[in-house]
């Protein structure tokens, strides 16, 4: 039976209750899954910690008497410690109005880690080998670390500091990385962002300040708005600037990309833009400005805006420049996320 599925079972959960603490450390080598959420409201109103153990079948299990299993209860700390290896799931739940105020690290040497619906301090988690869920997660500071495994979130992650190699669908913060071979984000509103992803970059609705590194196969960004300094060594390459603020700076590397550049009508209109390189223009652009263009060459000039966008692309390579269509444009998201 799934974890989502033993966790709506009542039977399953075994009451073993714990003090308020302002830390909670999770170091184990092998368990089936870790599962930490916030303590249902409606439950009870004391300020308590409290976990779960259950085994293969989903049966609870007092962990005194399970071997190497240690749990350590200070007046600040909740610690559990466990260097063996059993087909064990453990269930971790804070209280609502305290939670806010806990430091949360999970370290593993193979587990399956869930972390969603709660407010803390900060929230790191760190494995060998395991898949990593997050959702719904507001702290100060957010990092996941998988060596063999995915990490994927749901809903909105709100933090000053964010560090995941991983799927995103929402993102809000002042600082977010990512880093990884595959790289997803649907949205993100961090002021700086940093990305680096080794084989695959499917980016949208970016804004604010972006550092992007990339290679393998595809790259593609869309709904961006903010400062972009891109760095792309990808077979191809797909781009759609939705509005850009400062100098911005696009340099692709592979001597083999396929590379389309989509400006909207306002990036078209109000930035100085340079590609040193051959380039094909849709109609559309010529229809908006009158442009300097030579084979080697291809420049819109906007002197004295505060915008400037510099593309530069392997030598003897072409690239496709185009306006984005009015539905493209639309896929911005204009509004913040909220939790």
């Amino acid at each position: 039976m799934k974890l989502r599925q033993f966790l709506s079972n009542s039977n399953v959960l075994q009451n073993v209750f714990r003090r308020y603490v302002s830390s909670v450390s999770i170091n184990v080598q092998s368990l089936t899954s870790i599962h930490v959420k916030s303590r249902d409201f409606m439950e009870t109103s004391d300020n308590k910690v409290k976990f779960t153990l259950c085994d293969a079948q989903q049966k609870e299990i007092e962990a005194s008497k399970v071997d190497s299993f240690k749990v350590l209860n200070t007046k600040d700390a909740f610690k559990l410690d466990f260097d063996g290896r059993h087909e064990l799931s453990l269930i971790l739940e804070l209280p609502v109005e305290s939670s806010p105020d806990v430091c949360i690290e999970i370290i593993a040497g193979c587990a399956n880690v869930q972390v969603g619906n709660l407010q803390a301090k900060a929230v790191d988690v760190k494995l060998d080998e395991g898949h990593v869920g997050l959702k719904n997660l507001k702290s100060e500071s957010i990092r996941a670390l998988t060596e063999r495994g995915d990490i994927k979130t749901q809903s909105i992650l709100l933090g000053k500091i964010i560090q995941l190699n991983i799927s995103i669908e929402k993102s809000q913060g002042d600082n977010l990385e990512v880093e990884g071979t595959n790289v997803v984000v649907d949205s993100c509103y961090s002021t700086s962002n940093k990305f680096k992803s080794t084989r695959e970059a499917i980016l949208k609705n970016l804004h604010a300040n972006s550092t992007i590194q990339s290679s393998g196969g595809k790259f593609k960004l869309s709904g961006f708005s903010g400062t972009l300094q891109a760095v792309l060594d990808n077979d191809d390459v797909e781009i759609q600037l939705s509005e850009l603020y400062g100098d911005s700076n696009i340099s692709t590397t592979n001597a083999h990309a396929e590379i389309k550049l989509g400006l909207s009508e306002k990036i078209i209109k109000e930035t100085d833009f340079k590609l040193s390189s051959h380039c094909a223009i849709e109609n559309s652009i010529n229809e908006l400005i009158v442009c300097q263009f030579n084979p080697n060459s291809f420049k819109i000039n906007h002197d004295g805006r505060d915008s400037r966008l510099k593309v530069k692309i392997e030598e003897g390579k072409s690239l496709k420049l185009s306006k984005m269509s009015w539905i493209d444009s639309l896929k911005l998201k204009s509004s913040l996320p909220s939790i």
